[in-house]
């Protein structure tokens, strides 16, 4: 199955003199999925949350995601964002693993 989606990276910028914050700054890849499932998992909320049980998708990287592959926050896939929770750099791709849903 074929990836098009948005990768969330978190860019520190300078906001005064020796204060910096974390932006996110999206940017837009292709790939494809290796592995995909699914699971509800059991939680401390009213309903269970959903879960990417090691799923990995495998997208073709640019200079911008060579640099910056370690910043890797999440992925876009399905109008929700997924925790990236592994990066593996195996040029000229990036292998990515999800998890959880993303909340920031």
């Amino acid at each position: 199955m074929k990836f098009a989606g948005k990768i969330g990276f978190a860019v520190a910028k300078n906001k005064t003199a020796g204060v910096h914050t974390e932006e996110i700054t999206e940017r837009d890849y292709v790939g494809d999925f290796l592995s995909s499932q699914q699971t509800w998992r059991a939680s401390s909320h009213l309903n269970d949350d959903l879960a990417q049980n090691n799923s990995r998708i495998s997208v073709i990287s640019d200079p911008f995601a060579s640099d910056n592959f370690s910043k890797i926050k999440y992925v876009v896939w399905a109008g929700v964002r997924w925790k990236v929770t592994r990066v593996k750099p195996q040029p000229p791709r990036l292998i990515l693993t999800t998890g959880e849903v993303y909340n920031a």
